[in-house]
């Protein structure tokens, strides 16, 4: 997040190819963190961790790394795990405090329909956050896919 309040003039945009997929990388002025309308923008950062530890139950245990601006509060996260036919959703009210670093949380996901299997799943995170100040909603989304693994 740090990076991305660089001026625009001083840095400009990076590029960083990771294997087949590109992932830009830029100010806060750029397009991606334009101010909206109706609620703050880029305040929060949310990475899901593609390792996914199946339970003994049949549970997910999907492993998240937040972040989020001082003057926000951290609120809660959520993860829908989808693999072949097979979804599940998963809460955390979340705790970590907001000071611009990552933290580290674990979230558990019970399937709703369907039984998880070891293999690929796809994984679409939320991360809520609110300003102290105005109350102001804000989140970090996150979508990538993993690798569901024996605990």
């Amino acid at each position: 997040m740090r990076g991305l309040r660089t001026p625009l003039g001083i840095v400009g945009a990076v590029m960083l190819v990771l294997g087949s997929a590109v992932v830009a990388a830029a100010p806060a002025s750029a397009a991606a963190c334009k101010e909206s309308p109706d609620r703050p923008v880029c305040v929060a950062d949310l990475q899901l961790d593609k390792k996914i530890a199946l339970q003994p139950d049949g549970s997910l245990v999907v492993t998240a790394r937040l972040e989020c601006d001082p003057g926000w509060e951290s609120s809660d996260l959520t993860v829908t795990v989808t693999q072949g036919q097979t979804q599940g959703d998963g809460l955390l009210l979340t705790s970590v405090p907001c000071d611009g670093s990552f933290h580290a949380v674990q979230l558990a996901v019970a399937p709703g329909v369907g039984s998880f299997q070891k293999g690929n799943a796809q994984m679409n995170g939320q991360f809520l956050v609110f300003n102290l100040a105005s109350g102001d909603p804000s989140a970090a989304h996150a979508q990538t896919k993993g690798q569901v693994r024996s605990a």
